[in-house]
């Protein structure tokens, strides 16, 4: 099934980078995090600010850092795994920040979504995001 990429979309229909994720925990594992209703496309600058508080509560815990080249082998099935993204606001500026997010498939493997490309499947290491990759990290419900 092919989800399309959709700002802030939370269903099978259209989702977002962490809609994506959502969905896939609560279908594969039965495991539904808090969603923060967080718009990239709308407020771009609190989303970052959601993801830092959100590390720093220790609902998730680090499980590697480093580009996607050096924490290939290190995550396991249903991690997530953190990047850089840039995100055009209605205003016309463009953010850039840690702020999006892909769920590791296996074998050092990545699927994610983004508005240009809709979900797709990649390996860690893939020239076209490996140096956007910043670390992997596990939700608190699944240590």
């Amino acid at each position: 099934m092919r989800v399309p990429f959709r700002d802030a979309g939370r269903a099978w229909d259209g989702a977002d980078c962490l809609g994506l994720y959502l969905l896939v925990l609560a279908t594969e594992r039965g495991v539904a995090l808090p969603d923060h209703d967080v718009s990239y496309g709308r407020d771009a600058l609190a989303v970052v600010g959601r993801v830092e508080a959100e590390i720093a509560s220790g609902a998730w815990r680090l499980v590697a850092a480093g580009d996607g080249a050096a924490v290939k082998r290190q995550g396991r099935a249903f991690d997530a795994v953190r990047m850089t993204g840039h995100v055009r606001l209605p205003s016309g500026e463009l953010v850039r920040g840690d702020v999006h997010i892909g769920v590791v498939v296996g074998d050092g493997r990545v699927l994610h979504t983004e508005p240009s490309t809709g979900p797709h499947v990649l390996a860690l290491d893939d020239p076209r995001i490996a140096k956007r990759v910043k670390g992997i990290y596990r939700p608190a419900v699944l240590w």
